[in-house]
């Protein structure tokens, strides 16, 4: 190891030299060898190698952290220099030591040194605590081993979806500082406020170096995200929270093929958990970088669960102020970053070169273009020439676009072929054997290297990105060639493409991204379209994306017209994705075409699913009994003896056939709910858990029905009535936990007005009345109201069962009005749609009888309470709580009302309410 050639780095501003004097003599006083920099480096300039040298050989860094010193770039180097040596020594402050000038501490970045790690300069005469500043300097000094530059970089971490690095980016340490405290905020909670975990949302106009500063920063900090670096597009994604949730999971999902998971046929939550469990149990924590986010009031839909294993860039070009985590804006590059950016490219005189920044306003791909076009013709343009060309251009353009219209008016024929193919495409980056098919490989070759060399596209992986600056000047610019023909031929090579099962997952997923595109031209010819649709449709049901298959299924089933096969395909799809009503269209149109048993069944079980059980019992007369479907139509309707008796028979007949597992663990299942219904919560449970084990041993731990099952667990483990608010809720906890897990998943890979993801989300309110938390199960209702209003009919099953919480709710604050209210409205909906001996419907009926008691209405409480005990016997059998709640309460009815509220559980105070 090298011997340190100082012990002190003193890192400043030149404004500030005079001020930090004093401090450089008092440590050298002390017997410290420090460097302190006499010359002073003039502003736009880098350091010297002199001043290097003397960094790298220090063993620490102080700063005097000035506002001046935040706005210099050397400064800005040199402290980072020392921050990522400590970080690869796993302290990154461990060579650093920060004196403040100001009482504020806003301009300290990163968040590190803000959390009270630093000095402050004492006053001029103040010889005692110059002396204390002294001294801990010595102290932490003195405990350091080695020097700056001598601490060995750590293994970089592994990149997928780009390669390593980001080769033309210069300076931007403010903006970097900013990324990092954005991601670690949290764990200072002292110093920074964070309503958020591990996450940073990178906000600012296209061009402007979004991409280029994440990719700096997780090239830079690999040392903190050892785990992989993993990058993911959402280019092309329309701001539509289903669509942004589906896009993030099939991009995740491609991520963990190339890992080496099985993901074939994993469903959204599966594929979400997969790659939350693969960061979590890294050894390293990981960084996830989502680029191209169209809109950041959807990164809610984003979130993967990683937990504090998993620090998550978003990038996008447009921020509200109520997304999850402050956005970190990304302006115009800093007149030094700017002036040192141009250098790299041709030197100059600090004069002319900020003329020409000034010029083009810090825009970096601006300058970068500025930078290539001096390079080019050094000895022919001057800095000067080079400006009065710009201000002499179409009044109209902007910098940017006339440098571009400059660099495409160079470009080979090859290129601008590569780029009209990017115009009939989707957004994506092309993948290299499109392109080679295309363009054939020599051409191909030539227009990338060509695109790169002018920073027009770049390499993503195994494709080439056309950046969408350069897409919206070439179709405003260049010459069109016959753009439909174009298309044609372009569509021809993605169909063969898409059924290459030697791609890779990447190239495939890129494929579907530009046929989708492709299939929407009015310019193909019909059967091309749906070519296009048939592997679209393909692509994503092999991946069991039902939501980004929907519409190539719907607009497959409307061209081929009366296809009863495509009109049932688009149904059942349209049933797995929750839209329930577009489904029920296309199911009654192919039954009308194609009256077979497979039509019939499909539209019985989009009718239950909509709660239109009078219709679909028509259909189910006519069906076999012995199926799963028609097993859950009767526990649907309340006959869940009959239920229970037939999916017993059902589960003993397919045994232990492997070749039938799904379908047993799917009876399994069924028949639990069928026991939960009748007060088997116990046998239920072990079931249940039987089916979440079954899938964990088999590595499918978020399959759905495994998904399934676990929320019918937590269900299993409540038992809500007005009788027992107050029995001990251990268990119930455990189900609370479960089900806003369970809900925040579906939010993310369902959408937020999704059916299923409404009908957890009202679960999860429920189990926080059995906790005894009404206050905060109202706000959880109140936060899908609009939702459940705008998407579903007052009578839904769903929407019912929400007023049935908020009953609860009521009646835990006292305010036994409103409860009866909101049991009366539950009871009156349930009886028109389940029946009015369903378990559901006599359940709020017992709860109305008891609100009805207790506010006075006795007679109709008398009623109420009578019925649900003549009819529990029938509906759900005698040996169950509801029977024997019914039972005890018909006894107890003689009582007065004042009685039962004396019987009633204590009302909740205001502030839980």
């Amino acid at each position: 190891m090298t011997p340190p050639r100082f012990d002190v780095f003193l890192s400043l501003a030149g404004p500030d030299r005079a001020a930090v004097r004093r401090l450089h003599a008092a440590l050298t006083r002390a017997g410290l060898k420090v460097f302190i920099d006499e010359q002073d480096i003039r502003e736009y300039h880098g350091i010297t190698s002199e001043i290097e040298g003397a960094l790298h050989g220090a063993k620490a860094l102080v700063a005097y952290y000035s506002r001046h010193f935040t706005s210099r770039t050397a400064c800005q180097y040199e402290l980072t220099a020392a921050f990522l040596a400590g970080q690869r020594e796993g302290e990154p402050t461990k060579r650093i030591m920060v004196l403040n000038p100001h009482e504020e501490t806003d301009h300290l970045l990163p968040v590190e040194l803000a959390e009270d790690k630093f000095d402050r300069l004492p006053a001029p005469r103040d010889a005692a605590t110059m002396s204390d500043v002294v001294r801990r300097i010595v102290a932490k000094v003195t405990a350091l081993e080695g020097c700056i530059g001598g601490t060995p970089f750590a293994e970089r971490p592994r990149w997928s979806g780009r390669f390593p690095g980001a080769f033309e980016f210069v300076g931007r340490f403010r903006e970097m500082w900013a990324l990092h405290s954005a991601l670690h905020q949290h764990r200072f909670g002292l110093t920074q406020y964070s309503s958020s975990g591990p996450l940073a949302v990178l906000v600012g106009p296209p061009g402007i170096g979004k991409t280029e500063l994440a990719a700096a920063y997780a090239w830079h900090f690999g040392a903190a995200h050892l785990g992989g670096v993993y990058w993911i597009s959402l280019v092309g994604s329309r701001a539509d929270a289903t669509e942004v949730s589906a896009r993030c999971i099939d991009a995740l999902r491609t991520v963990l093929d190339r890992l080496g998971y099985d993901v074939a046929g994993a469903g959204p939550d599966r594929i979400a958990g997969m790659f939350g469990d693969h960061v979590a149990e890294a050894a390293e924590p990981s960084l996830l970088v989502v680029d191209d986010v169209p809109g950041v009031e959807l990164t809610s839909q984003l979130l993967v669960p990683g937990g504090s294993r998993l620090n998550t860039i978003l990038i996008t070009n447009t921020a509200t102020l109520d997304g999850p985590a402050k956005p970190v804006e990304v302006g115009r590059m800093s007149t030094a970053d700017a002036v040192q950016l141009l250098r790299r490219y041709r030197n100059g005189t600090d004069l002319e070169i900020e003329a020409v920044v000034d010029r083009l306003g810090g825009h970096p791909m601006t300058l970068s273009l500025a930078g290539r076009s001096l390079r080019d013709q050094e000895g022919l343009l001057s800095y000067g020439q080079f400006l009065e060309h710009v201000n002499s251009g179409p009044t109209a353009l902007a910098p940017a676009t006339l440098l571009l219209h400059d660099r495409l008016d160079a470009l080979t024929a090859p290129a601008r072929q590569l780029l009209y193919i990017s115009l009939v495409c989707s957004p994506a980056a092309v993948p290299t054997q499109m392109l080679e098919v295309l363009l054939g490989a020599d051409d191909a070759r030539s227009a990338v290297a060509d695109l790169r060399d002018q920073l027009l596209a770049t390499k993503t992986d195994s494709a080439w990105q056309v950046h969408a600056l350069t897409r919206d000047a070439a179709a405003e610019h260049l010459p069109s060639p016959p753009m439909a023909d174009l298309a044609a031929e372009t569509a021809d090579v993605v169909v063969a493409l898409m059924t290459d099962a030697s791609l890779n997952p990447v190239v495939h997923s890129l494929l579907a991204q530009h046929a989708g595109a492709l299939s929407g031209r009015a310019d193909l010819p019909a059967d091309m379209v749906k070519a296009l649709l048939r592997r679209l449709v393909d692509h994503y049901a092999a991946r069991g994306e039902a939501f980004l298959e929907a519409p190539y299924h719907t607009h497959l089933a409307e061209l081929l017209g009366d296809d009863a096969d495509a009109l049932g395909g688009a149904a059942r799809c349209l049933l797995v994705a929750g839209e329930l009503t577009r489904a029920h269209g296309f199911a009654a149109k192919a039954l009308s075409i194609e009256a077979t048993p497979p039509r019939r069944l499909l539209l019985a079980e989009i009718l239950d699913a909509q709660a239109r059980f009078t219709e679909a019992d028509k259909l189910w007369a006519d069906l076999d009994k012995k199926t799963i479907p028609y097993c859950r139509a009767l526990r649907l309707r309340g006959r869940h003896t009959e239920a229970r008796t037939a999916l017993a028979a059902l589960v003993a007949d397919i045994g232990n056939d492997p070749a039938r597992f799904h379908e047993a663990q799917l009876a399994q299942l069924e028949l639990a709910a069928a026991e939960m219904e009748t007060n088997a919560q116990l046998s239920a449970r072990k079931r249940t858990l039987a089916v979440v084990s079954a899938y964990h041993e088999r590595g499918l731990p978020t399959h759905a029905t495994a998904v399934e099952a676990a929320r019918l667990f937590a269900d299993a483990r409540l038992s809500l009535s007005l009788w027992e608010l107050n029995t001990d809720p251990s268990t119930w906890q455990d189900a609370a936990q479960d089900l806003r897990v369970l809900r925040d998943s579906y939010i993310r890979t369902h959408g937020q007005r999704n059916s299923i993801t409404l009908n957890v989300a009202v679960a999860y309110a429920e189990a926080l009345t059995a906790l005894g938390r009404p206050g905060d199960a109202r706000r959880a209702i109140e936060a899908i109201e609009a939702d459940l209003s705008g998407r579903l009919s007052a009578i839904d099953p769903i929407a019912l069962r929400a007023r049935v919480v908020l009953g609860y709710v009521a009646a835990q604050c006292g305010r036994n009005d409103d409860a009866r209210t909101h049991f009366r409205a539950a009871y009156e909906g349930q009886r028109e749609v389940l029946g009015p001996t369903h378990p559901r419907t006599l359940r709020s009926q017992f709860n109305l009888g008891i609100a009805c008691k207790i506010t006075g209405h006795t007679s109709e409480a008398r009623q109420h309470i009578d019925h649900v005990r003549r009819a529990a016997p029938d509906a759900v059998g005698r040996g169950t709580d509801l029977f024997g709640q019914a039972f005890v309460a018909s006894a107890l009815s003689i009582l007065p009302g004042a009685v039962w509220r004396l019987l009633a559980a204590r009302p909740k105070p205001p502030e839980d309410c």
